[in-house]
């Protein structure tokens, strides 16, 4: 049933809401990433401190490779009452 509400794909990836800040998001968890990204835009929207770094290129499930553009040092996610502080890389 998850599946066919498109919550759980075929690459072992799943869709669950978080909280950055006050920021209620819906992420894309991969299940073999070693890393966290998210989009430039969201860390505009949510007026988060970047540190530029260009200097990494990520390959996404579907093929194509985007490139880094920066990264949030110590950002804290909460997922399920769970908070996640990591650094978090940014795509373009």
């Amino acid at each position: 049933m998850r599946n066919l509400q498109g919550l759980v794909t075929i690459n072992k990836s799943f869709k669950v809401k978080g909280m950055i800040g006050d920021q209620e998001i819906v992420m894309l968890v991969d299940t073999v990433a070693d890393k966290i990204f998210f989009s430039k835009n969201l860390g505009q929207i949510l007026q988060l401190e970047v540190t530029n770094d260009t200097r990494f290129l990520v390959e996404v499930g579907t093929g194509p490779i985007s490139k880094g553009s920066g990264f949030c040092e110590k950002l804290n996610l909460v997922v399920q009452g769970v908070i996640i502080s990591q650094p978090f890389l940014l795509l373009s």
